[in-house]
């Protein structure tokens, strides 16, 4: 069988497959000489050995790290003699014990870290929203041009604690980059009215605060993404009510999620 077609593959996703070893992940990845978007979701690794002759192509340029062990992938980044720098970083769902290693991975991208995609889920969305922001400084990317915090309301998904004045303070570090012009917020809702069920009023508030001047001089929108069924124009008007600094400043934008969301 001919097989070469499969060196010209430029997108790779991988999902809901249990390994050995995190070398068997990379062994496979790392065969794409052209690769250029790579997504990894629902991986299970006993060991974390990864051999050193492993090599990721120079042309990826966009990682996308799901449900799996983001520290012993970035930390295996980390440890390449020259460490392979991504423009577009899709993180998923966060949880705490991987925040040091997204610290050290975004501090070492950071000249040329584009975008930034991270989601705040768990049972305890506050804490690990909080770890997150100890532990990535934002304020270093200068070359930042668009964050996205994805489920930012999540309304069938129950949270313990709320990752919303978390967000707001992740946001602030954001505040003075220059060439960032994009925030982009997803709403996981079927009803406007579902947006007060989620969140207490002084939260939203919080995070209007974070666009009060001259916060964000680059900043050209706050596109907030409707993930449901939920009227989009009730939507709107809500989001304007709750966040009046942000509508003021002729920045927020209410839509839907595209097809090509839901990964990359």
């Amino acid at each position: 069988m001919e097989l070469s077609w499969l060196g010209r593959i430029t997108r790779f996703r991988l999902s809901a497959v249990a390994v050995d070893t995190l070398d068997d992940i990379l062994a496979l990845v790392c065969a794409f000489p052209h690769l250029e978007t790579l997504a990894l979701d629902d991986l299970i690794w006993d060991f974390t050995e990864g051999s050193s002759l492993h090599v990721l192509p120079p042309s990826l340029y966009r990682l996308h790290l799901g449900s799996l062990y983001k520290r012993d992938i970035l930390q295996w980044l980390l440890t390449r003699a020259t460490v392979p720098f991504v423009r577009h970083l899709s993180l998923g769902a966060v949880a705490p014990p991987d925040t040091p290693a997204i610290g050290a991975y975004v501090a070492a991208a950071a000249p040329e870290l584009h975008s930034l995609r991270v989601v705040f889920n768990s049972l305890d969305a506050g804490g690990d929203a909080e770890d997150f922001c100890t532990a990535v400084k934002l304020s270093r990317c200068f070359a930042l041009r668009s964050i996205w915090v994805d489920e930012l309301v999540y309304f069938a998904l129950f949270r313990l604690t709320s990752p919303f004045p978390w967000i707001a303070a992740i946001l602030l570090q954001a505040a003075a980059l220059p060439v960032l012009t994009r925030i982009m917020l997803s709403l996981h809702i079927d009803a406007a009215n579902q947006l007060d069920a989620s969140e207490q009023p002084a939260h939203w508030a919080r995070l209007d605060a974070v666009f009060v001047p001259p916060n964000f001089p680059a900043l050209v929108s706050v596109d907030v993404l409707v993930c449901g069924e939920a009227d989009l124009r009730m939507v709107d008007v809500s989001l304007r009510m709750k966040l009046p600094m942000c509508a003021g400043r002729g920045l927020l934008r209410v839509g839907t999620c595209g097809p090509m969301d839901a990964w990359d």
